[in-house]
């Protein structure tokens, strides 16, 4: 009776033992099947983005291509620039903000945004992208403005009273939308460099940073047009808002706001530039102040 009960014992520990081994051995099929996944969502194909590409090229809906050009700019980024459908759409996106007269459009918006995906990239597609922006920057020239009408309802029935006309799409706003595409785009370059300085603060976008805020606060300073008027929502339209006064430069929204840390980084990485001259001395004396240990000195 003794053996024939050891059989079963040892028969149950053996099958114990298999099953035991075939669950290791399984998890670990299913831990580098995850591994691999998880590798793949930082992967993109070449193909796919093309199809991307492709897909925002082709597509008439402005609303829906608002969302397709940045995405298909994502996408050909990530996947290594895509080869020629990645020249298709950085040549598309430049023709689109290099015409002149410009039509200044809403649409104009997803091609600033799109085109600054091109930042990110090491080649001379970011020398490109990066001209197109400075030119929409500096000299945007005259560009087709579009006008809307705001009324107020008086009463019961049709009666209304105009508000006043003012440009849907102004050069304030064209500014803003480059400023805001620059900033963030350098950020997170800055990022993927690993948070080195003197690599993301390259001559090219020091020397548009620079001319930016030496045109900005140089001896014909933009200023405010006068009279300043309010829509129906109380917001202003109809100017053209002065810069910050250098102490008060990065505390506000304005487009030398959000590009003034980065002028700050690159006079952070090379301090000893000619270039830094032509800007005016009391923004030579902020930059100073900003990257030291003092804080900037407010009258």
């Amino acid at each position: 009776m003794r053996s024939q009960t050891t059989q079963p014992r040892n028969s149950r520990g053996v099958l114990q033992f298999f099953v035991i081994g075939v669950a290791i051995v399984a998890a670990s099929c299913r831990q580098d099947r995850g591994d691999e996944a998880i590798q793949h969502e930082a992967w993109v194909n070449g193909a796919l983005a093309c199809d991307r590409v492709e897909d925002a090229l082709s597509e008439s809906d402005e609303g829906r291509r608002r969302l397709d050009l940045p995405n298909a700019a994502e996408a050909v980024v990530l996947s290594g620039a895509a080869g020629p459908c990645g020249d298709q759409l950085l040549t598309w996106l430049t023709q689109e903000l290099e015409t002149r007269p410009l039509d200044l459009r809403p649409r104009l918006e997803s091609r600033i945004v799109a085109l600054g995906r091109f930042l990110l990239v090491r080649d001379e597609r970011r020398s490109r992208a990066l001209s197109t922006l400075g030119k929409l920057l500096l000299d945007p020239g005259q560009p087709i403005l579009h006008q809307v009408e705001q009324v107020t309802y008086l009463g019961p029935g049709s009666q209304t009273a105009s508000l006043g006309w003012y440009d849907i799409v102004t050069l304030e706003t064209l500014e803003h939308w480059v400023a805001f595409t620059l900033a963030h785009e350098n950020a997170r370059r800055f990022y993927h460099l690993g948070g080195h300085p003197k690599d993301a603060s390259d001559d090219a976008y020091r020397d548009l940073l620079i001319r930016y805020f030496t045109a900005g606060y140089g001896p014909h300073p933009k200023a405010a047009v006068q009279p300043v008027r309010l829509n129906h929502r109380g917001m202003l339209f109809g100017v053209h808002l002065a810069p910050p006064t250098p102490e008060k430069l990065g505390r506000g929204q304005s487009s030398f706001d959000l590009l003034w840390v980065d002028l700050v980084e690159a006079f952070r990485s090379s301090p000893d530039d000619t270039g830094w001259q032509s800007l005016p001395p009391e923004l030579q004396s902020q930059l100073a102040a900003a990257t030291s240990d003092r804080k900037p000195a407010t009258e």
